[in-house]
């Protein structure tokens, strides 16, 4: 006799499987760990079953673009080939976001209240990709809330619940699924053909949610999408170097390479917001320039060894008091005090470049040495 795979009816002994360890799990672990062995059940399965360049772990999700960082995540699935490892203690461990395909949040009951909780830790990976006007390119992390039982909620209640919290989310911010075993799976769909979306950067405004009760094939329906999901996606390089010195949020702004100064007191500090935002509105006043136009601004030239890329570059120059660049024979400009040198007066340069939105400002340093541009980290 001819023996036939039936995938759906393993999965559907997986899923029983792991609903049995779940309700194990309930009687016999502390209440404050069963959680976490929920937890694990679903990291082993996904160990076992995803090819081996996907890794399966959990921690905090870090982005070169700003010194923000996620809120501690349940599953965190990563590339095992490339991504760095830049902290692992007691089984946390922190994660470039230019690695991170998507996580995974998991609930031992699945109420209102922990899926809220959910949709706002998976927002805090998803927008560690935009800082400022910057935005990485790469495909947006996907984001799963993952349920072992429904918690006296229904898949129709839970399906308006989502609809509610993610109303004022931009489209690629919503959750990409949300699953509950011997439930269902929620996810979004496009109204035109009702074809089912779960990629976030096919998310649209307009896009409706659908609830559909898979029951005791929802584990298996679960595992196929996470899969198709994975391999569609496509990551970043990582360059730790981009680490070194994290851009910081400072009022509105995303402000890099501002904070190497030190106040009056000599202490360390850096720009002040009230120095950022007027540095901000008076250039966003005045039309950008080249680097090569600055250059010769600034110095009567330009130095031998930039690449016609490095010199084609837009830069803001911040001269409210419209200073002028230093004499071509610039030592009448230059004075020793001690064993320091220090211009006669105001001048262009020196200068120092800032970042701000991902865009380049120059500032001379005369306006940095100025009360008030300054701040005490």
């Amino acid at each position: 006799m001819k023996e036939e795979m039936d995938l759906k009816k393993l999965y559907e002994k997986l899923q029983c499987n792991m609903q049995n360890d779940s309700a194990a799990a309930g009687i016999f672990v502390h209440s404050g760990c069963t959680g976490t062995a929920r937890e694990e059940f679903l990291r082993e399965f996904l160990r076992q079953r995803l090819p081996g360049r996907y890794g399966i772990g959990t921690g905090k999700i870090i982005s070169s673009l700003c010194d923000r960082q996620s809120k501690q995540i349940d599953i965190v699935i990563y590339d095992k080939e490339n991504c760095p490892v830049l902290y692992s203690e007691g089984g946390n461990s922190i994660y470039p976001i230019e690695c991170v395909y998507g996580i995974i949040e998991v609930k031992s009951a699945l109420s209102k209240e922990k899926l809220e909780e959910g949709v706002q830790n998976i927002l805090s990976v998803k927008r560690l990709l935009k800082a400022g006007g910057v935005k990485m390119e790469r495909s947006m992390p996907f984001g799963i809330v993952f349920g072992f039982d429904l918690a006296g909620n229904s898949l129709d209640s839970l399906e308006n619940n989502l609809r509610e919290l993610e109303q004022d989310l931009e489209p690629a911010y919503w959750v990409n699924m949300v699953v509950v075993l011997e439930a269902g799976i929620i996810s979004h769909v496009n109204p035109k053909g009702l074809r089912h979306v779960h990629n976030s950067d096919d998310m649209r405004a307009g896009f409706g949610t659908i609830g559909i009760s898979w029951e005791e094939e929802s584990l298996f329906e679960f595992y196929i999408t996470l899969h198709d999901m994975l391999v569609d996606m496509q990551l970043e390089k990582v360059h730790l170097r981009d680490y070194k010195e994290l851009p910081h949020e400072l009022g509105k702004h995303i402000v890099g390479g501002g904070d190497r100064f030190y106040t009056s007191d000599g202490e360390r500090g850096r720009l002040s917001e009230k120095f950022i935002a007027d540095v901000y509105d008076f250039c966003k006043n005045a039309k950008p320039m080249t680097q090569r136009s600055l250059l010769e601004l600034m110095y009567h030239q330009v130095p031998h060894g930039m690449d016609e890329e490095q010199l084609e570059r837009k830069v803001y120059l911040y001269n409210p008091d419209g200073l002028m660049p230093l004499p071509e024979n610039f030592e009448d400009a230059i004075e020793v005090v001690g064993n320091t040198y220090r211009t006669k007066g105001d001048y262009l340069s020196p200068s120092w470049d800032i970042t701000i939105d991902g865009e380049v400002y120059c500032i001379p340093l005369c306006y940095i040495a100025r009360d008030g541009a300054v701040e005490k980290m």
